[in-house]
């Protein structure tokens, strides 16, 4: 997913001030268009919405728009958003780190999947023990059980906490609010998060995704499972941070 920027002091810059709301509207859509579409700030003609045609005058008249053969270019694009190329190349990374923490998630036997237990996410951490006495039952007690793909007690045991740290981390940035726990969605999604970030970056990227005011994260609940799917955006969002 692209993002379009618009600087915080966009609105009260001559330009912007100049324009009437119709042309505002254009000139915002372009952006959005340019984006979407990956165009490094070219507008085709042919693409302009004919109920804004006449607002195009506006918009080369200040400046903000640039007449060229068969569009417009929008006037330092680049400067604020990111080009094709680094979309592009930001995408394929975000697969490929995907694509190799799943690879390194080793298939669940059958035998360990039929005793895979789904309830708390006490007993997803192993932390609960079945009966008392054998060194078997002990050891289960430490180990958490293998699940949704997941035979490595250590990364097992780093999703079930970070469940666990979600959910403070969500009282805590969320004014208060008390997290409504999906244990095996949950689990699952943190297992995968787990494979690709280590512990400190991971709880940093999820306060970024907590206190964020993207759409996406706005229309739900901010689950973990929305916030794996934004994990990437949370990420480039902290290095654009630590960057600056």
């Amino acid at each position: 997913m692209a993002w379009v920027r618009i600087h915080d002091a966009a609105m009260t810059h001559p330009k912007i001030l100049r324009l009437s709301d119709k042309a505002f509207r254009l000139w915002v859509w372009g952006l959005t268009y340019a984006q979407q579409h990956l165009t490094d700030g070219f507008l085709p003609a042919l693409a302009i919405p004919g109920a804004f045609v006449k607002s195009i005058k506006d918009l080369v008249t200040v400046a903000l728009w640039e007449s060229v053969e068969t569009g417009y270019q929008i006037h330092d694009y680049l400067d604020w958003n990111d080009s094709r190329a680094t979309v592009t190349k930001k995408r394929t990374e975000a697969k490929d780190r995907m694509t190799a923490a799943r690879n390194r998630s080793l298939p669940v036997r059958a035998n360990e999947q039929a005793n895979t237990v789904r309830t708390s996410p006490e007993v997803l951490r192993g932390l609960v023990s079945t009966s008392s006495g054998s060194s078997l039952e002990r050891e289960s007690e430490r180990k958490p059980p293998p699940m949704n793909g997941t035979t490595d007690p250590e990364l097992a045991a780093r999703a079930g906490d970070f469940c666990e740290r979600y959910a403070e981390l969500y009282f805590k940035h969320r004014r208060g609010a008390r997290y409504l726990p999906r244990p095996a969605l949950d689990y699952t999604k943190a297992c995968e998060l787990c494979q690709v970030w280590d512990n400190d970056r991971l709880e940093r990227l999820a306060v970024v995704f907590l206190k964020c005011e993207e759409p996406f994260a706005m229309s739900g609940s901010r689950t973990i499972g929305q916030f794996a799917a934004m994990a990437s955006w949370a990420d480039d969002r902290l290095r654009e941070a630590e960057a600056s």
